[in-house]
């Protein structure tokens, strides 16, 4: 196969798992995306087309994580961060930060998903379209909700916090973002 039929068939079967993640299809998704195309991407040496397929394969293997209990998307979701940021994916790389905060929050950490989001959401409104702005603050609002519905403490608040059992110390703001 040519380079550029090569290319014209990753393109297609990127939108083939793009179709796959919408209809629900994870687990099949996430096997054509992690076994197929991204190591065939990396041997031709198409970087944006494998960060794509990575992203794709995380975006599945978060969604079914719920129902398999497999932790797969999280290392998928910090090569596809690293790649973007090395070939300046801004947009993909954003994609990524929001992401990164929904699983950190369905593992159980809203607090550092918080953090990891708020970190991006610069960048986020500065460079994104409005609909990835609204997932960042959408995915902002349900990990200050799961803050709030695991009852955060005044006293983490407060005082130094990891003196105390290892709690993360909350800063003032999110801390009357979570108890309000």
């Amino acid at each position: 196969m040519s380079d550029a039929s090569h290319v014209a068939h990753v393109d297609v079967q990127i939108r083939w798992l793009e179709y796959l993640v919408a209809i629900g299809d994870h687990t099949k998704a996430y096997t054509i995306a992690h076994d197929l195309l991204g190591p065939s991407c990396h041997r031709r040496g198409l970087e944006v087309r494998r960060a794509v397929v990575m992203y794709l394969a995380a975006l599945s293997a978060s969604e079914s994580m719920d129902a398999d209990g497999s932790d797969s998307a999280l290392p998928t979701i910090l090569q596809c961060q690293s790649t973007c940021a090395r070939l300046g994916l801004r947009t993909l790389e954003s994609r990524c930060a929001i992401l990164r905060s929904r699983i950190q929050m369905k593992r159980g950490n809203s607090l550092d998903g918080l953090r990891q989001l708020d970190v991006a959401l610069p960048d986020i409104l500065a460079h994104c379209s409005a609909k990835i702005q609204g997932d960042a603050h959408l995915c902002r609002a349900k990990c200050l909700l799961s803050m709030a519905s695991q009852g955060v403490e005044e006293e983490s608040a407060a005082s130094g916090g990891n003196e105390q059992g290892g709690k993360k110390r909350l800063s003032r703001r999110t801390y009357v973002e979570v108890s309000f």
